[in-house]
Order: C-alpha cells, then structure tokens, then sequence
C-alpha cells in the first residue's frame, strides 16, 4: 500500500449508496482512495483473485448474497485483507458475531458520516499493519530459533529455562523436554554463577551485557565452552 494511496474495493448494490460512500471519500485528509465499485458478491470475490486490495467495504445485503454467509465468503477469500461491513439494519446480534470472526468494523448506513467511514478504514488499515509487522517479527523469531548453528535459550526473570530449540539441547546432550522449567544456572560451571545472575539483573534494568563466554556442563559431564549474546525480551 503506497503511504498516500489505498486501493478499496467497495461491494454495494445500491447506486444511491455507492455515490454517497464514494463522496464521504474525496478529500480524505490521510490519503486518496482508488475505488473500485461491483454490485455483487461473485464479481467482488473474482476481483479478489485478479488484485491486491488494501481494505474491502462489503455490503451484507447483495443481489446473490445476505447475512453473515457474505462475510464468511470474503473472509475466505481474502483471510488478510481488512474487512468493514456495511448494513442497512443495525443488528448488534451479527455484528458482534462478524467482528468476532475477524471483520474490522461494522458499519449502518443510515447513522454512519464521513468522519466514521475514514476512521474506521484508518484504524482498519494501521492495525493491518501492525499485524504485518508481528508475523515477519514472528517469522525472523523462528528462523532464529531453527537455526541449526545457534543454541538458543529462552529464560524467565528467574533464570528457569522457557524454551531451548533443538541445537541448544544438543549442546548439552538432552533433550528439550527435559530441559524445559529448570534452571540455567543447572548447566554452568558454579563460578560463572555469579557471572550469570549478574548478567540477568543487567538486562532486567534495561541495561546492554557485553558478549561474553560461559562454560556449559553436559549431561555426561564433560564441558563446551561457549560465547553468550544475550538481550532482553518483553512480554
């Protein structure tokens, strides 16, 4: 999505509707909307499967669709896309029931003005964009995480481990259930203990540690000695 342009598609069958959405939208202080305009479900899903649209404002009354199967078919279709729904009837019933499964707002007609249709797509949009920025934070997390040349443990405010991945268990020669809820402290030598609960109230003051060694104690006792990057993660 270019900063000062979305591409909208908007699904009504009501000319009268359209013109009126289609005017609460020029002049829109964010940005200016690309509008693409079909009057029912099947044209709007075969567009959906041609281009990339930024939000989608979808009627729930259409020639050859109604009620919540319009958003169901759409939400298929489209599981990324920001959805706002727009209804005739203000049937709080349906509403909760569609906002519950993921559309991003729920619009009547009849009580809803240009301030409230730009608001609306605004935070439907900046919360698509905050949910982007989580799944490729997710996604670099796992490929780290996977990574089979990095050990990495995952400890509470405790030093109890929450989670190794596969090449920090082999380091230690055990398995990762077995490593899971005990202490970290378990696997070093004892005069880095020191070191290490040093190093934990560090990063818990918000505080930067150094990169530094450790000596890991395995399963059969011998030692692997080890270079440590350590960084806090909240929540």
């Amino acid at each position: 999505m270019n900063e000062n342009t979305i591409q909208a598609l908007l699904v009504e069958d009501n000319p009268g509707d359209t013109l009126l959405l289609q005017h609460m939208l020029t002049g829109a202080p964010f940005w200016k909307a690309m509008l693409t305009c079909t009057e029912r479900l099947q044209s709007a899903l075969a567009l959906c499967r041609q281009q990339t649209f930024d939000i989608v404002l979808l009627d729930l009354s259409l020639p050859d669709s109604h009620g919540y199967a319009t958003f169901e078919q759409m939400r298929q279709q489209i599981p990324q896309t920001p959805i706002i729904l727009l209804t005739g009837s203000d049937d709080q019933e349906l509403a909760l029931r569609v906002v519950r499964a993921g559309a991003q707002d729920y619009l009547v007609k009849g009580e809803s003005n240009a301030a409230l249709l730009i608001r609306a797509m605004r935070y439907a949009m900046e919360r698509k964009r905050t949910e982007e920025a989580l799944r490729e934070h997710h996604l670099r997390y796992q490929a780290l995480f996977e990574n089979e040349n990095i050990g990495v443990f995952i400890i509470n405010v405790d030093g109890f481990l929450l989670n190794v991945n596969r090449q920090a268990a082999r380091m230690l020669g055990n398995s990762v259930d077995h490593l899971v809820n005990t202490p970290l402290l378990a696997y070093l030598a004892p005069e880095e203990h020191s070191q290490f609960t040093h190093h934990l109230t560090t990063l818990l003051a918000g505080e930067s540690v150094p990169l530094h060694e450790h000596t890991l104690l395995r399963s059969d006792g011998s030692q692997v000695p080890i270079e440590v990057d350590s960084s806090l993660v909240r929540n």
